[in-house]
């Protein structure tokens, strides 16, 4: 049953969710006619144990909230996907920054995939970092295959589309109305 004919349903009769499993364990002749005629005689002696329902709202907000793990996780790879390429062009950035996902470390991933002087990238940087330009330009100065940097590109492209879409989920996660999560169960 989707969610949308089980909150229609809700409201005109008492409807009970159970689990296939624990309904399959009953049975093993598979038709649906006798299925149906089955689980109708288990509904009437209540011998369904009903499966926890939330809410739509809490539905809503628990749908959310998977689908930003999702987005978090998918940007979590092609992360590990830079790191893999840099680590196979010897562009060991990790020992010079401590997020090469942060603020500067972006700026130097775009002047790397942008094809940008060294020097050009260095004076992009904040003072801070611009401290360690000997050992930024040392890993920065060495030639990098096309390859890697079209790749390179790409998972940087895909991770800024991430990251807005991620922001996005969390202000509307922010905004949607407070879910107490509290069990409903529909018998």
């Amino acid at each position: 049953m989707t969610k949308s004919s089980y909150d229609s349903l809700i409201k005109h009769l008492p409807v009970i969710i159970g689990n296939a499993r624990d309904m399959k364990a009953f049975t093993h002749k598979k038709t649906d006619k006798l299925d149906s005629e089955f689980i109708a005689q288990l509904a009437l002696n209540k011998m369904i144990q009903p499966s926890r329902v939330f809410v739509k709202t809490q539905r809503e907000f628990r749908s959310y909230v998977r689908l930003r793990l999702i987005l978090v996780e998918k940007r979590t790879y092609i992360k590990n996907e830079a790191h893999s390429i840099l680590a196979s062009e010897m562009l060991h950035l990790k020992g010079v920054l401590t997020d090469i996902f942060g603020k500067n470390g972006r700026i130097i991933l775009s002047g790397i995939s942008s094809g940008k002087d060294v020097n050009q990238i260095l004076g992009n940087l904040s003072p801070t970092i611009r401290k360690k330009h000997n050992q930024i330009k040392e890993i920065l100065d060495r030639e990098i295959s096309q390859s890697s940097v079209y790749r390179l590109q790409i998972c940087l492209q895909l991770i800024k589309s991430l990251d807005d879409e991620i922001e996005a989920l969390e202000k509307e996660i922010l905004i949607m109305p407070i879910v107490i999560l509290t069990m409903k169960w529909t018998f």
